[in-house]
């Protein structure tokens, strides 16, 4: 600010006044820092899907008071791309500059969710030797840190990339290793999210099982889908309505598997179960358990229940969670179990 400044007095009246001024605003800008301090990493993370705007802004604000790395704000940048605004490419960027930063080293735990956020984000954009290449180096972190979890998460992602280029047993085959990982697992952590991502690779097996007309092995695999199911069931979603989409997953997958090896009248109790589910994923699974199925009695359901106008649109976590709303979330086949987590 320029004022003519005529006598001492001014400006020596002026020179107190903004000096106590600057010690004014310092004084705030801490007590603001400790205020907003619950708006850290694990507070922006937790609105990345709901809030992304909001997210974003706080984000910016972060880097620029000096509470967020930029690590943690590529991070984050990155998470809020993914799982809110599906903005896969500048997700991955996000991710990329996150891992190329020379202080990464210093964040060993962000440093391996990261990589499976960007195998991720390159598969959802169709770069898949790029994602290849980020798990791999991926499954080297997890082998060094024993961190089993990350490694299944990676392996799901590597079977779906081998999927897309037509490797379908090749994908079916990480997808059974993927499953061994996690039910060896299961017996330390039973908790809601490890059989979540059970109930994910089961479906995506089934996805690459059908995609190749092996409907028996959809069958042969069902005892222990709706195993854990069962369980998945019984235990508290951490995210809402979670559980409806693997089971939609699970009825559509089924009714397919049965209608094609001739089994109408099971395939017609699975489609009747999928039709009970209130899940907005349930829409795309019913129209490809009918298309796929080619069965005129599934058809007219698919009619009817189009008629009866309920809010069945697509709308995925995550949760690889949802595992949006704690890792990432990426699309996947139209009835896999649900979102993916980051």
């Amino acid at each position: 600010m320029e004022k003519k400044l005529n006598t001492i007095l001014l400006i020596l009246a002026v020179t107190i006044a903004f000096i106590a001024c600057s010690q004014d605003e310092q004084a705030k800008s801490t007590a603001i820092k400790k205020a907003n301090s619950k708006y850290t990493f694990e507070y922006v993370r937790g609105i990345s899907l709901t809030q992304p705007k909001r997210a974003l802004k706080m984000i910016e604000t972060g880097k620029k008071d000096g509470s967020m790395t930029n690590i943690e704000a590529n991070y984050l940048m990155s998470m809020v791309y993914n799982n809110a605004l599906r903005n896969y490419s500048k997700a991955a960027n996000y991710a990329v500059a996150a891992l190329n930063d020379p202080d990464i080293n210093k964040y060993p735990e962000k440093e391996r969710q990261l990589y499976n956020m960007a195998s991720s984000q390159f598969y959802s954009c169709g770069n898949y030797v790029e994602s290849l290449t980020m798990a791999d180096k991926g499954i080297k972190l997890a082998y060094e840190h024993k961190d089993r979890k990350l490694m299944s998460q990676l392996l799901m992602t590597i079977g779906e990339c081998h999927g897309e280029v037509g490797n379908m047993w090749h994908a079916i085959n990480t997808f059974d290793r993927c499953i061994q990982i996690i039910t060896e697992q299961l017996k330390k952590t039973p908790d809601w999210d490890t059989y979540f991502d059970l109930a994910t690779v089961y479906s995506l097996k089934a996805n690459s099982a059908i995609d190749i007309n092996e409907y028996k092995l959809v069958i042969d695999m069902q005892p222990k889908y709706k195993k854990c199911l069962d369980k998945l069931n019984k235990l508290k979603e951490d995210v809402s309505g979670a559980n409806d989409v693997a089971n939609a997953g699970y009825y559509s997958l089924l009714s397919i598997a049965y209608e094609k090896s001739g089994n109408h009248a099971k395939a017609r109790e699975c489609f009747d179960n999928l039709l009970s589910t209130r899940t907005p994923l349930a829409r795309r699974c019913i129209i490809r358990s009918a298309l796929s199925a080619g069965d005129k009695a599934i058809q007219r359901g698919v009619e009817k229940n189009q008629r009866r106008g309920e809010d069945l649109d697509v709308a995925r976590k995550r949760h690889r969670g949802l595992h949006l709303l704690q890792h990432h979330t990426h699309e996947q086949s139209p009835c896999a179990a649900g979102s993916r987590k980051i």
